[in-house]
């Protein structure tokens, strides 16, 4: 059975230790994602088309679930 993770979550404990409201966090997160998904290297651009097949960014949390479940699938 799979996890379920919280996005959200990880968002509020970044933002505690570094002393900055949630909000920021998710900004500067969902630039970064922005940013990223205009690479053109095409590898990166088939790892968007994995995470984000509809090619509309992720939310931050959306990003942040999706990373933490990869994570969990290769241990």
């Amino acid at each position: 059975m799979g996890h379920r993770y919280d996005g959200m979550g990880a968002l509020q404990a970044t933002a505690k230790r570094e002393g900055k409201e949630t909000a920021e966090i998710r900004r500067e997160i969902e630039k970064a994602i922005r940013s990223a998904m205009q690479n053109n290297d095409p590898e990166i651009r088939a790892l968007w088309r994995v995470i984000a097949p509809d090619g509309n960014p992720p939310s931050a949390e959306e990003l942040i679930e999706w990373i933490a479940a990869q994570a969990d699938r290769m241990q």
